[in-house]
């Protein structure tokens, strides 16, 4: 299974351009659904004009495979409702799923064998994000603690990290009270945090932190 994540990783590091969104939907008892999608558009273009017909259609077919067996993983690990797609030239893949609880979602994401987490294949430490919660009106988002050594050609990332884009939205039945979040920003009605922009951005200790969450 380790394999499969590489798999994503490598296509992710890869691609002239990549847009990463990882979505929280918390309902008010902490159960909700978690989205992933990747936006991989340009690397349709990049395989037309570098990759063999046939290479082509056997990359598509590991893409493919790779959403089907991760979707299976999750349904082991307790995740229902699993949802996962891709538009006809696989350049829009995401997958989807619901989580009865905190614990549940939090083992969905660090198991191995069970994660619907695009980023994992990344990062030769596997690390997660995570959530915990304290009574009814506290929530912790558990930044994931990425390993920027885990990259070998640190340099050539920096200097294409404007191509590689990162959003992660996590959204609450009721109002936000209060954030700790100095960069994410809040929707207008109240209800959700939405934080954007380099892929890279995430090796940046400043900006890949824990954000704390006081509900009304």
């Amino acid at each position: 299974m380790k394999k499969l994540f590489l798999i994503i990783g490598v296509f992710v590091l890869l691609i002239s351009s990549c847009t990463i969104k990882q979505e929280y939907q918390f309902n008010d008892d902490f159960s909700g659904t978690a989205i992933s999608t990747v936006d991989m558009s340009m690397l349709m273009g990049f395989m037309q004009g570098q990759m063999a017909e046939g290479e082509q259609m056997n990359m598509k077919d590991t893409l493919e495979k790779s959403l089907v067996a991760i979707a299976e993983q999750l349904k082991i690990v307790g995740a229902t409702n699993i949802k996962y797609s891709w538009d006809n030239e696989i350049s829009l893949l995401s997958i989807s799923y619901d989580f009865s609880d905190i614990e549940l979602l939090n083992k969905a994401l660090s198991n191995q064998n069970a994660t619907g987490d695009i980023l994992k294949g990344i990062n030769a430490s596997h690390a997660t994000p995570s959530f915990s919660n304290k009574g009814k009106k506290k929530v912790i988002y558990h930044a994931a603690k990425l390993n920027k050594d885990a990259i070998k050609d640190v340099e050539q990332m920096e200097s294409m990290k404007d191509y590689y884009k990162y959003e992660l939205v996590i959204k609450f039945n009721k109002k936000i009270k209060k954030h700790s979040s100095k960069n994410a920003k809040l929707s207008a009605d109240g209800k959700s945090i939405s934080l954007e922009g380099s892929l890279f951005d995430l090796f940046d200790p400043e900006l890949n932190t824990d954000i704390d969450f006081k509900l009304q």
